[in-house]
């Protein structure tokens, strides 16, 4: 059985990497990107709606 997909939709990657500017906000990188939540799913609001929209990712 297939796992369920619970995080940001393709969409909010899309602006999360838009608004970015395709760089790590962190370091400035362009390569190996990945896309993080500043409240972790795992320290509450996982079912909240807000958790997987782009305020709450990095």
């Amino acid at each position: 059985m297939a796992r369920r997909r619970t995080g940001p939709t393709d969409t909010v990657r899309d602006l999360v990497f838009q608004r970015d500017g395709g760089r790590c906000i962190r370091c400035g990188s362009l390569h190996r990107l990945t896309i993080h939540h500043r409240v972790n799913r795992g320290m509450g609001g996982a079912r909240e709606p807000w958790i997987n929209q782009a305020h709450n990712l990095l």
